[in-house]
This record gives structure tokens, sequence and C-alpha cells, in this order.
């Protein structure tokens, strides 16, 4: 509106005055630009050095749009917590706030707390609905873009050898207190174990420990006898541990090399790819087709690719390779209800051929919906439910919370 008064204006002025306001225009809206970008990039600088729990914060704050004062729209985003989702609804019932958008993956949350639901794939809108004009599967469906794999009971073939063993483990946190507290877990061959609990209760300083990137304060922990927490990463690897990281950005990926040098990341010194050069153009396209990651060309950048298409191709690259034990940190974070099962399925295979895998998510029905085993950690503390009680959500909520 404003560049439109100027114009009006301007066919009453000089031509010359004309240029020079047009000009003195332009250049305080590119003055403008530049800070606005300068403040953009400290922002970014600063996030990026937040780990991925706490990088979230700016989007708590800074996805209010406001105008006059007052509050417009409200985003959620897939990663944050979903009391924040709840708190969002109770707002919108008491008429606090304006429109409110959750992006998610998760189709409870939808019936949950939502009144429309908009189905995005491949970047292109293909569904539009009020909540209550359809189905949980029917939304399904439209996520997907067909079929949804169904999800059979966890059947365990786990046999009666430990695998991995810890005994009383000890693992100190950020702020030098003990995250991970007299910790003990023994996961048998062909088990697949889901660490359920609140994000924050030291289900990151135990993996942390366990890929051997954190020391242990106390206890140990080993695997087929070797004891591991003496022994350096390379050691681990070596012997079959293979990761699905939390934060693919800082631990699973450089997103400045191409597909192909990413796929020997972390594996670099094992046999496969002695002869590294032809290991990566052998392997990466089998690790990126095993979860159907699409890419523009396997030199492209990892950077190129969309975050759930990264997770396709780090979770194919810790799959691919002779897994002994698997870890696996939120698994299907960004990916679609098909891709969570496939991923899931070639866990299930790599355990059933005789490995093991510990598994953290922060969806419960997921570790009910694929895991064998439900522990659970509280304040740094692990418990089980009693065996009665071993597929009760109630009961593995209580623990959750502490409630014993």
């Amino acid at each position: 509106r404003r560049g439109a008064a100027v114009q009006g204006e301007g066919r009453d002025l000089a031509s010359g005055n004309l240029c020079r306001r047009e000009r003195a225009g332009h250049a305080g809206r590119e003055a403008g630009r530049r800070e606005r970008d300068k403040a953009g990039d400290r922002i970014r600088a600063h996030v990026r050095h937040l780990d991925l729990r706490r990088n979230r914060l700016p989007s708590h704050h800074g996805d209010l749009d406001r105008r006059g004062g007052e509050r417009e729209v409200l985003r959620r985003d897939e990663g944050e917590r979903l009391r924040t989702h709840r708190r969002a609804a109770r707002r919108r019932d008491r008429d606090e706030a304006g429109p409110i958008i959750v992006v998610t993956h998760r189709i409870t949350e939808v019936f949950e707390h939502c009144r429309r639901v908009t189905v995005l794939r491949g970047g292109i809108k293909v569904a539009d609905h009020e909540v209550t004009e359809i189905t949980p599967s029917q939304l399904a469906e439209e996520i997907v873009g067909g079929e949804v794999i169904q999800r059979p009971e966890p059947v365990s073939l786990a046999k009666n050898s430990v695998r991995l063993s810890i005994e009383n483990l000890s693992v100190k946190g950020e702020k030098g207190d003990s995250a991970v507290k007299q910790v003990g877990l023994q996961v048998k061959t062909g088990q697949l174990v889901g660490i359920a609990g609140v994000d924050g209760n030291g289900q990151r300083e135990l993996f942390h420990a366990l890929i051997g990137v954190a020391k242990p304060m106390s206890g140990s922990f080993s695997f087929d006898g070797n004891q591991w927490d003496t022994e350096t990463s390379l050691t681990r690897i070596l012997e079959g541990l293979r990761v699905i990281p939390e934060d693919r950005h800082e631990e699973g990926i450089i997103e400045d090399w191409s597909l192909y040098e990413n796929s020997a990341l972390g594996l670099q010194r094992l046999p496969a790819f002695a002869n590294l050069t032809k290991a990566m153009h052998d392997e990466a396209p089998v690790m990126a087709e095993m979860f159907s990651t699409k890419h523009g060309g396997l030199g492209n950048e990892m950077g190129s690719l969309s975050g759930g298409n990264q997770q396709r191709f780090v979770a194919g690259r810790a799959l691919r390779i002779d897994p002994q034990i698997i870890l696996a940190f939120q698994p299907a974070r960004g990916l679609d209800l098909n891709s969570t099962t496939k991923v899931y399925q070639e866990i299930r295979k790599a355990c059933n051929d005789g490995a093991c895998a510990v598994v953290v998510s922060f969806d419960l029905d997921e570790l009910l919906d694929f895991c064998d085993r439900i522990v659970v950690m509280c304040h740094g503390e692990m418990s089980e439910p009693k065996p009665e009680d071993a597929r009760d959500r109630k009961a593995i909520g209580r623990l959750m919370v502490g409630a014993k």
C-alpha cells in the first residue's frame, strides 16, 4: 500500500523527484532487509549450537504473528510436547488465541485437539476435512497415499543368551548431576526393548554412554561378555554397534557431503569399506532404497534432502551392514505411518537374525506397537511394569510419572 501511495504521488511530481523518492525508498527497504537478515543470522547461529531438545524453545516464542499487539496465529510443530498442544487447545476454547496450527504425524493428536485437518503429501494439499467428517483409518490412508501397512502384534524370538548387560550404571548429566542412576538392564538375543518415558529423564545420557561419547560415573556394561564401558566407540562399531541417533544433524550426517560420502560415515573402518570409494558407490544406493529415500542423485549433498528423507537414509545405513546391537533414539522422527512400520520391521528382522535392539521413543503407542518388552525411565531411574501389566498403558504411564 505504501508503494502504491508513493507511485500515486509521483504522478504529480517531476520525474527526477520521483526517481529520487523511489531510490530512497528502495535504499530504506534494503537497509531494513539487511538488518532483519543480520538478526536472523544471529538467532540461527545461536539455535544451531543448542541440542535438539532446547532448540525447540524459539518456536514456542517465535511462531506468534502479531498485529496491533494481539496474537493472530499460533503454530505448534511436530517435535513439541503434547502438553503444549493441550495448553493451546485450552486457550482456543477460552477464545484467548486466534487460529492454532498443529503440524503432526500423530493421528491421535489430530482427533484429540483439532477441529479441522489438512493433509499435505509431497508438498501438495491432498485433503481438507472437518475432523468430525473423517475416521482415523481414512485419514491414515490419505497421509500415506494408499493402503496403510498393518502392524502385527510384536512376536519375540528372544533366546536365553544375554547380549547387552548393564549393571548399576550412573552417568553424569549436562548440569553435573547424575542423569542416569544405578541403571540395570539385560537385553537378550532377538529382543527388541523399548524405553518409555518423558523426554529428559536420562534416556539421552544412557545412550551416549552406550555409544561411547559419555563416560560413566560408575557401574559397567558389556556386550557378548566384552567389557564395553572401557572400550572405544570404534571397537563397539567393529563388534556390531549400529546407531540411529536422536539428532541426525549433529550425530548422523554431514549436510555438505554427498549421499555417497554419508553412506560411510561411522562405518568407514569396517571391512566392508576397505575399498572406500567402491564401497560407497555400492552401498549408498542400497541404503537409500531400503526405506525409499527420495533424492535428486546420490552425488547431491545430504542437505538437499528433506528431514524425513535424511532420516530414511540414516536408518538404512544403521541397518544395512551386519547389525548386532541396534540403538535407535526416536527412529521414526519425521516419518509417515508406513515408513515408521518399515523401519521397525527391519529392526525386528535384524533381531530375528540374532541381533538385539534398544529403542527410545516418546510415543508410547509406537513402543506398544513394535516392542516385545518395555521398560521406563523416570528421574534417571529405570523400572519395569509387572509381568501382568507389561502392555498396560495405564501401568506404564504411572511409572513414567514416578507413581509406583
